[in-house]
């Protein structure tokens, strides 16, 4: 395996600062925990929470343990996987997330596959969403607002992701392709992409080659960091992680793994990944 990472992470704490802010300014959201009102990390570790700045980091560790047992780490196919389709988008003004349609359609279309794949979010700052105009109304479209984008990241194996395949999902905005997949050579770094949160944006501009180009929105307002945590703190990572074929066996045992065990390494709020620090028995365990 080439030994160049492909992704290093996000800046957790930055992220939990921006979370912190937005929780001060706009109250903490009905139902979140209370101890998030003054450290959103709070035993992120633990909780695993989709909004929590390490929840992510966590839960990779988990399925790190559980992919290394199955020996999926030496698959010699071994590939990540991006999904999209821009009939699971929304607006910030007309929340729409279908965690379950999303999952339907992909279980549907990678038939037969081996996979292990989660449910991220993309947040296009310039790029608004247009929706059917309600009943009676002249207008052309519904502006919903700032386009949020659920989409799929993972792994697959021991198949082909043929041409039938790619036809079951629509695809991106601006002529995104439908699947994206790419062959492993850095596996850590490769779990690390399949467990971001959404802590900042992108905008899309018009290439002079032609095309489209996007570009980093670190910092993403602190209304938009306050709705999705709003919307998206019920979720832990484990929620929105799905699994077939063999997959399936890799995310029961990565649930247990998390029942029984938790990270060697919990560092919340810095920059120390603990992926490969591995597990030790929580007590009583």
């Amino acid at each position: 395996m080439n030994a160049r990472p492909i992704y290093h992470g996000h800046d957790v704490p930055r992220y939990d600062e921006r979370l912190y802010k937005a929780i001060r300014r706009y109250g903490l959201p009905p139902r979140a925990p209370r101890a998030w009102r003054d450290e959103p990390d709070f035993q992120a570790w633990d909780r695993l929470g989709h909004m929590q700045p390490s929840g992510g980091i966590y839960w990779q560790c988990y399925l790190h343990e559980a992919l290394l047992e199955a020996g999926i780490d030496q698959c010699q196919d071994l590939s990540t996987i991006t999904i999209l389709d821009k009939r699971w988008h929304f607006g910030r003004d007309h929340w729409n997330f279908a965690p379950g349609r999303i999952e339907y359609q992909v279980r549907r279309g990678l038939k037969g596959q081996n996979y292990i794949v989660v449910i991220e979010f993309e947040v296009f700052r310039n790029v608004r969403h247009h929706a059917d105009p309600a009943p009676g109304s002249l207008a052309a479209y519904a502006d919903h607002g700032i386009t949020i984008a659920p989409h799929i990241q993972g792994l697959v194996w021991g198949g082909e992701v043929s041409r039938r395949i790619r036809a079951n999902f629509a695809g991106g905005i601006f002529g995104a392709p439908a699947i994206k997949v790419m062959k492993v050579y850095d596996f850590p770094g490769a779990l690390r992409y399949m467990g971001k949160p959404p802590c900042s944006g992108r905008s899309v501009f018009p290439s002079k080659a032609g095309g489209y180009r996007r570009r980093s929105w670190p910092d993403m307002s602190l209304t938009l960091h306050h709705l999705l945590l709003s919307h998206l703190h019920p979720f832990r990572w484990p929620d929105l992680t799905f699994a077939s074929g063999e997959g399936s066996a890799v995310l029961a045992r990565a649930k247990r793994l998390w029942r029984d065990f938790k990270p060697a390494a919990t560092h919340p709020t810095d920059h120390r990944w603990p992926m490969q620090a591995g597990l030790v028995r929580r007590p009583g365990g």
